[in-house]
């Protein structure tokens, strides 16, 4: 087919890492961002980033971007303590739920942390051509030819054979796409700050909060988070490649800091969202006077032209829609809070998976709706899933009971890199490898095998269809590899954790 003309609106994380994505394989897309460029303002604080994560933008990144990505990322202890307000230590949180579903990349940890501001220039690397800044996606119109004609707030007009809404929480794309969903207020602010970490300041912070992120919570669950940010290569010969301004922020080491509370225990929403920095401050100081001392001088530390007050929403789940040729993404339709890093996660993983299923479309595997529609599926499932984890409080939940599929005849294929998200429908497409058996609990399971995608640098153990058995599937690194032929597998999909 010709190649497809994908249209983005929205430049942030999720977009831009499926711009790569498309990018890469010759795919015609654009972006259209509403800022008027990469640094017209600061998109944010700091982000914590999963295997589900990595996946995504390992397989999305050219090797220099990646590795330019690693340099500027923290690899930070992975505690993730909880204390009481006098910062005695509290029993441990079930921290499941901050773990990712996606494929081991290298032998980098689970848990990074990155700068918002470093991600979005590092993303709009090498796409320079690609992004429409100072433009926004206001509305569209379907098209008798089963094109879609995207609407700018400009007056202009872009033919398309795909629009993607990654424009967030306010998303026009899905007001227009599915006008029944609802985004509701989860009663809950925060105010945001950054903290300086340099030898001064950390000498200042408890050294028992340097860890990925900490809660001191008291017994109204007023709460301050703190979650540190120390670049891990800032003298990256990459690092040094880019412009004055990348490289001054690529020195800079940070923590972000979270001072939250329910809504009726704040000030007034008039006056929180009015209040100069200084004030909010000084607010959160007043708050915190019965507090151990050594958390309140933290916010003493604040950096307060960083300081802001937040409002935390979240997209309310809808049912299964007809798919067509106009597709949403990340906040644009499963906002969540930012507790457990779970929103910013969940979006790169639809990226990934958006971007396998168009792949497969330029490659003739699917029909242009059908391979949205199959994405959308797999996004209902896992995005709504996390969305209602964090609105229980972050609980990562139960998790479901394997399902089993029948999945052949298998041809080399190339996988989404997620363990819980291997459908029929992805075992279609070229780069499979073959290596080493499947050992579970210590012991080998007969006539089991490993395959592992090329592209998506993920890998599956699958083992042949007995009579009545089957094995679990999991992810794991390839240790070799060989053609694998064709064959008809029965395979037990894990609804969790790989």
């Amino acid at each position: 087919m010709s190649v497809l003309r994908i249209v983005i609106a929205g430049g942030g994380p999720a977009g831009m890492t499926l711009a790569h994505r498309l990018h890469r394989h010759g795919l015609d897309v654009t972006v259209y961002e509403r800022d008027c460029g990469v640094a017209t303002r600061d998109p944010g604080y700091r982000l914590h980033i999963n295997s589900t994560g990595t996946t995504a933008l390992h397989a999305a990144l050219e090797p220099a971007l990646w590795e330019l990505f690693l340099a500027t990322s923290g690899m930070p202890d992975e505690g993730m303590p909880l204390y009481d307000e006098h910062l005695t230590l509290r029993p441990a949180r079930d921290t499941k739920a901050t773990e990712g579903v996606g494929a081991p990349v290298s032998d980098i940890p689970e848990h990074l942390v990155v700068s918002r501001s470093t991600l979005r220039r590092i993303l709009h690397l090498g796409l320079e051509q690609v992004v429409r800044f100072g433009v926004k996606v206001v509305g569209y119109r379907s098209n008798p030819d089963s094109t879609v004609t995207v609407l700018l707030d400009d007056g202009q007009t872009v033919e398309a054979d795909v629009l993607i809404a990654a424009d967030g929480i306010n998303s026009a794309v899905r007001a227009q796409r599915l006008p029944h969903a609802r985004v509701i207020d989860l009663g809950a602010r925060h105010i945001v700050a950054k903290i300086p970490l340099t030898d001064q300041t950390r000498a200042m912070i408890p050294a028992q909060l340097l860890t990925t992120f900490s809660l001191a919570y008291d017994s109204d669950h007023t709460g301050l988070t703190f979650g540190p940010l120390e670049r891990s290569n800032p003298d990256s010969p990459l690092i040094k490649e880019q412009d004055d301004e990348f490289q001054a922020e690529a020195r800079e080491n940070f923590a972000l800091t979270i001072f939250n509370s329910v809504n009726e225990k704040m000030m007034p929403d008039a006056e929180l969202f009015t209040a100069s920095p200084q004030r909010l401050r000084d607010y959160v100081m007043a708050r915190l006077t019965s507090w151990h001392p050594a958390l309140v001088d933290t916010v003493q530390l604040w950096d307060v032209t960083t300081v802001q007050a937040l409002t935390l929403r979240s997209c309310v789940p809808v049912g299964a829609w007809e798919p067509s040729n106009v597709t949403m993404m990340g906040d644009a339709i499963h906002a969540m809070s930012s507790a457990l890093g779970i929103g910013a996660n969940t979006a790169l993983r639809d990226a990934h998976v958006l971007g396998e299923e168009l792949l497969a479309v330029t490659d003739g595997y699917r029909a242009v709706v059908e391979g949205v529609g199959a994405y959308e599926e797999r996004m209902r499932d896992y995005g709504f899933r996390g969305s209602a984890t964090v609105r229980g409080g972050g609980r990562a939940g139960d998790r479901s009971p394997p399902a089993t599929r029948v999945v052949g005849p298998l041809r080399s294929t190339a996988g989404s890199g997620f363990g819980p998200d291997s459908r029929p429908t992805a075992l279609s497409r070229g780069g499979w490898m073959l290596s080493s058996p499947l050992s579970v609990n210590g012991k080998v399971v007969p006539g089991s095998v490993r395959v592992g995608s090329r592209r998506g640098q993920g890998s599956m153990a699958v083992a042949p269809c007995r009579s009545s058995s089957h094995v679990s599937a999991r992810w794991c690194r390839i240790s070799s590899a060989a053609r694998l032929a064709p064959t008809r597998l029965r395979v037990s999909i894990p609804d969790g954790r790989p």
